[in-house]
């Protein structure tokens, strides 16, 4: 303990799930396969609120739990979550709420289709009732692909593209690094340069139509 300058016992160090959980202060991580202290592990609604702003959120069966896809502490189990994403912005990463799920009840999964579809960011995706942000492939009436500005329709395929690589013939993308010594110096915001053109790579991949070939 730094502040009281002692020493204590490292919590929750069980080796496995049932002893883990038997331990209230401590939580069965199952996708790391370890066991972690458990996160806002608070009786109230005042100090679930206030004590870590943003991390925690007091639920409708009035416990404490971790505020949504801020439980995920890597891109992996981040991004295994359709209602998060791994958001670059800020440095390291983090788990965010998607932009478009605003506008759903993240305990029940039932969006408002009216405050979603009014969103020029947004859409109901109309196979899961889901609010997801907008995309031109999710456009399946020729009519409604032409009012969006950025897509393009295929005759053809009769599918809704985005505008930019809609008349696009297929290509092959070839990606190259630096590979100099220059690259493991900080990078922006990043503390190697490696990492920083590896999030701005996947980034820029998210928008691409890749056939994944």
């Amino acid at each position: 303990d730094n502040v009281k300058q002692d020493c204590k016992k490292k919590p929750c160090v069980y080796d496995n799930m049932d002893s883990c959980n038997l331990d209230l202060e401590c939580a069965w991580n199952v996708d790391a396969v370890e066991c972690e202290v458990k996160k806002c592990n608070y009786g109230n609604q005042a100090a679930c609120e206030t004590t870590e702003p943003g991390m925690c959120v007091w639920n409708s069966n009035n416990k404490c739990v971790p505020a949504p896809c801020k439980q995920y502490g890597n891109e992996k189990l981040c991004m295994a979550d359709d209602s998060c994403e791994w958001s670059t912005a800020i440095a390291p990463g983090a788990c965010e709420v998607k932009y478009c799920r605003k506008y759903c009840n993240m305990e029940t999964s039932i969006c408002n289709e009216d405050e979603c579809n009014q969103d020029a960011a947004c859409l109901t995706d109309t196979a899961t009732s889901i609010c997801k942000e907008k995309e031109c492939g999710m456009l399946k009436e020729q009519c409604a692909c032409h009012k969006e500005p950025g897509c393009f329709w295929l005759s053809g395929d009769k599918t809704c593209v985005d505008q930019k690589y809609g008349t696009c013939p297929t290509l092959d993308l070839v990606v190259v690094f630096d590979g100099s010594a220059s690259m493991s110096q900080v990078f922006g915001r990043h503390p190697h340069g490696f990492y920083g053109m590896v999030e701005m790579l996947r980034a820029w991949v998210g928008g691409l139509p890749l056939s994944g070939e």
